[in-house]
């Protein structure tokens, strides 16, 4: 010290001014600072660099900024670490662009231009902003300057790529770094292998956990459970879990990332009884959870339904210490709420108390034990109870709400509307609306059109439109959801003037209407006879380049059917190829429905038949309108023929269907045993056949659970006693009779049965 003619005492305070900064106490850096004047001692680079420091760590960047370009005024001792310094302190700050600024200006400076750990402190913020491509210019620039990148800027930059998904350029600069003999560190590996995990790449990320080996660098907890994380996601549990085994014999130790990991892959398979061992394991290795390893455990208890051991889990986090955070909180009551469970959501809210009235109290005792209830908390809450229907306690959550200090959004105002509306309560839905302005939430297209729908669920039109008009006086544009609810509401109304001008209002405003808009006009214009409005309409929408899809032709379709227009219902139905389209079961069955409500039932078997080919596959509607077309007309052929081809395809009959086959089968035995009494084979020929394919559907309606046993028996009794089967009634109504006294209901077909068997 004494050689360099430097003062032992200069010394002590430069050391102990270290220290205050390295500890964080920069007022008493400066407080050393002043001693060092004050004794006449002259600072030198290092004593102001610890000083900027200093200021930094306690992120007072304007004040070291304000230090900084004073002591440069006054040329103080400066050098390269105090820029670099001030770098550091401005990026951490999120003030990039400031230090780029910066670092543009050290390049003027000599002897204090940038150098690779500058350019490193930069281009690592650029890439953690997600500004890769800027850090990439950075990187070249510092190429093209002749100053050599290291081991630290490599990473930062493959880090940049990574989270910003450019796999190819990472591995490209990886390689580069190889190339100029820059050997890559655990962190370079770990970066590299965590990207290609998250994207399902386990094939290269264990290629690149060999090369890791092959180099002689050892992997880390965070290699592993990388790779771990990643087999979860593929679903690979299995291998996930002897990955872990190899990982401890390695004497390499897990830690909760590690389990969480392991214990969402679990949860994300369905297996949460061995999610909830894992949990067990990891404690008995006195690994401690954090608090997503309790959010990924409790969403699946919640999930599966499991609700009593989700809140024991819960309560036992904030007895070990472990602060929970809303999310825990939501995730249960989310999951309670999407299984319908609006009470025992309510429950939790209190902290499983039995009264409502006392929801206040627990929300107390929610906020003592960490379980802050936060807006997204009540929003979940209140929006269950909405879709419950429960809208008083809805409304009264939202009144402790502001009790309690939180500001309801808009969405919760939104949600509470929307089940004011649903239970046709407009005049609530209105002054909740009206709450909402007056507590400072701007309405918005979202929150009018749910009340629009609500006065026009009411019938209430006038002042639908009256709200509309509102709406647009405020600047706020309507969505197709609007138009077409207010559309919807005034053909209900045989308004169609007032609904063909908003139509036409929506497209003159340069909106592109979705297919539901002009389909509502069409069918409210169609369903009131305004055939001749809607085949105009139908026509013109062409010239604002609107392309009519499949339910507008349907639609259309229909209503040419429903007006016996059948040359026109044909020309549109073969218009349909013409425009790209592909007429799908519901138009088959619409043009069908339509011929054979007409008795073209020949035509509407064509179509049948055409549909087949064409890879169309008919329906239970299908079959069931051509079955009632053709019993109409006693064409007992035919239905078999149907009957027959229901059954190949294992298409479910209803009643309805059953019906129809029955009355054909009466109707046969009419004609039967009044033409042919001589031939009685013949007669019993003729309706066993049908009688045989009868019990099949019943059997088969009865094995699909669509018919009861009583049903099939209502349905069958009265064939067999129009056909005179006395002793096959007999058999039944003993059946039905030893049924009543078991206890089931006698049905009244059998009771009007008992009279004709006298």
């Amino acid at each position: 010290m004494h050689s360099h003619a430097v003062s032992s005492d200069f010394c002590t305070l430069q050391t102990l001014l270290n220290c205050y900064s390295e500890l964080r106490y920069a007022c008493y850096a400066f407080g050393v600072f002043g001693e060092i004047l004050k004794r006449g001692f002259r600072p030198v680079a290092a004593t102001y660099n610890c000083l900027v420091k200093a200021l930094c760590v306690e992120n007072k960047i304007a004040e070291a900024v304000e230090f900084f370009t004073r002591l440069v005024a006054k040329r103080c001792p400066h050098d390269i670490v105090t820029y670099g310094t001030l770098i550091n302190g401005l990026c951490r700050a999120d003030q990039t662009e400031r230090a780029l600024k910066l670092h543009k200006e050290m390049a003027n400076l000599g002897d204090k231009r940038p150098n690779v750990v500058t350019y490193g402190i930069i281009i690592d913020s650029l890439c953690k902003k997600g500004s890769t491509d800027e850090a990439l210019k950075l990187f070249l620039e510092m190429n093209e300057s002749g100053i050599e990148a290291n081991v630290v800027v490599y990473s930062s930059l493959i880090n940049g790529f990574c989270n910003v998904r450019r796999m190819e350029e990472a591995v490209k600069y990886f390689s580069e770094m190889i190339s100029r003999d820059i050997q890559p560190n655990v962190v370079t590996y770990n970066t590299l292998i965590n990207a290609q995990c998250k994207q399902g790449k386990l094939k290269e990320a264990y290629s690149m956990l060999k090369s890791m080996t092959e180099r002689g660098i050892s992997p880390t907890t965070v290699t592993y459970t990388a790779i771990i994380d990643g087999l979860c996601l593929k679903g690979q549990v299995d291998e996930a879990f002897r990955l872990l085994e190899l990982m401890t014999e390695s004497g390499i130790k897990p830690n909760a990332v590690t389990y969480t990991a392991l214990i969402n892959g679990l949860c994300n398979i369905g297996k949460s009884e061995e999610a909830t061992k894992c949990f067990s394991e990891m404690k008995v290795r006195g690994i401690q959870p954090n608090i997503v390893t309790f959010n990924v455990l409790v969403g699946e208890l919640c999930k599966d339904g499991k609700v009593e051991e989700a809140l024991n889990l819960l309560l036992s986090m904030t007895g070990k210490g472990i602060n929970t955070n809303s999310i825990t909180c939501n995730t249960v009551m989310k999951g309670l709420c999407s299984r319908g469970l609006g009470d025992e959501a309510s429950k939790f809210a209190g902290l499983m108390s039995q009264k409502w009235e006392d929801t206040t109290e627990c929300f107390s005792e929610m906020k003592g034990k960490g379980l802050t209830p936060n807006v997204v908390t009540f929003g979940i809450l209140i929006d269950a109870l909405c879709k419950d229907g429960k809208t008083g306690k809805a409304f009264m959550l939202l009144e402790l709400m502001t009790e309690i200090g939180v500001k309801p959004s808009s969405i919760i105002y939104t949600a509470l509307m929307g089940g004011f509306c649903m239970k046709g309560q407009i005049e609530k839905a209105r002054k909740v609306f009206m709450s909402m302005i007056d507590a400072g939430n701007h309405s918005d297209v979202v929150s009018y059109t749910l009340l629009i729908g609500g006065y026009c669920k009411c019938r209430r039109v006038d002042e639908a439109v009256d709200l509309y008009n509102d709406m647009r006086s405020k600047g706020i544009m309507p969505n197709s959801s609007t138009y077409g609810t207010l559309v919807g509401a005034l053909c209900r109304d045989r308004k169609f003037d007032a609904a063909r001008k908003l139509f036409f209002e929506m497209l003159d405003g340069g909106r592109d209407p979705e297919s539901i808009v002009l389909l509502k006009l069409l069918d409210g214009l169609c369903k009131n006879g305004s055939f001749e409005e809607a085949t105009n309409l139908f026509q013109t929408i062409s010239s604002y380049d609107i392309k009519p899809n499949i339910y507008h032709y349907t639609c259309m379709i229909n209503a040419c059917c429903e007006s016996a227009k059948f040359d026109m219902a044909i020309r549109l139905f073969n218009e349909i190829p013409e425009k790209g389209l592909l007429p799908d079961v519901v138009t088959y069955n619409t043009l069908i429905k339509g011929l054979c409500k007409y008795d073209q039932l020949q035509e509407a078997n064509n179509y049948f038949l055409e549909m087949e080919k064409k890879g169309c596959k008919p329906n239970e509607i299908t079959f069931g309108t051509l079955i009632r077309g053709f019993s109409q007309k006693n064409d007992k052929v035919e239905v078999l023929e149907l009957l027959r081809k229901m059954m190949q395809r294992n298409i479910r009959a209803d009643a309805s269907i059953a019906s129809y086959v029955c009355e054909s089968a009466i109707k046969v035995g009419k004609v039967m045993s009044s033409s042919i009494r001589e031939s009685d084979w013949r007669y019993e020929e003729k309706y066993l056949s049908l009688r045989l394919v009868w019990q099949k559907m019943i059997m088969k309606l009865m094995s699909n659970r669509q018919l009861r046993k009583e049903g099939a028996m209502n349905l069958y009794i009265p064939c067999e006693i129009k056909l005179r089967r006395k002793e096959r009634c007999t058999c039944i109504y003993k059946n039905a009779k030893w049924k009543a006294k078991h206890g089931l209901a006698l049905e009244p077909v059998t009771i009007w049965m008992e009279q004709d068997l006298g």
